[in-house]
């Protein structure tokens, strides 16, 4: 994320097995990080889901 990567709970899932995605997000900002937040709505399935990312080092999102 800090090289302006997104993340999703599936996504977090997938590649590092992580499956309270939400949990650690809270505790890099309890931590400092300045983690953003985005609500998905799914246009096939009509779900919703959390995006999270961060600044970019370069200042874009």
């Amino acid at each position: 994320m800090q090289n302006g990567g997104k993340i999703t709970s599936l996504e977090a899932l997938k590649l590092f097995g992580c499956m309270r995605l939400s949990a650690r997000i809270l505790d890099l900002r309890n931590n400092g990080y300045h983690i953003y937040s985005r609500i998905i709505k799914d246009p096939k399935s009509g779900k919703r889901f959390s995006q999270y990312f961060m600044e970019a080092r370069n200042g874009t999102f």
